[in-house]
């Protein structure tokens, strides 16, 4: 078994030979299937790493985005297979981000400044 860690440190563990595009986790039950996809979050994503059990790691990304709804199929010992399909960013999607970063960083200045300038009134 590997383990997929993601950003905020959760692991994960996967079945392995895991792509990108084709990661199986075997959860327990249902509620730890859902608990899995939960963790699957834009902030997760920012930095993944894949590691063996002993912790080495064989595959590092960053900004990586969820290419598909994980898929959850209950197998017959009532185990869930969770399916969970990555990517890359592309440059275009990158670029939006920082766009959308420089826009938040210039609405907090602008709102500071009329802060100030109502305090002076």
């Amino acid at each position: 078994m590997s383990k997929m860690v993601l950003n905020d440190g959760t692991s994960i563990t996967i079945e392995d030979g895991a792509s990108l595009g084709c990661i199986h986790h075997i959860a327990d039950d249902e509620t730890d299937a859902q608990s899995v996809c939960a963790y699957l979050t834009g902030a997760n994503m920012k930095h993944v790493e894949f590691q063996t059990d002993s912790g080495d790691a064989y595959g590092v990304y960053d900004n990586l985005i969820i290419d598909a709804a994980p898929m959850r199929q209950t197998n017959e010992d009532g185990t869930v297979t969770v399916t969970i399909s990555l990517r890359q960013k592309t440059d275009i999607e990158l670029r939006l981000d920082a766009l959308e970063l420089g826009h938040e960083i210039n609405a907090g200045g602008i709102a500071e400044l009329a802060s100030i300038i109502g305090g002076e009134a």
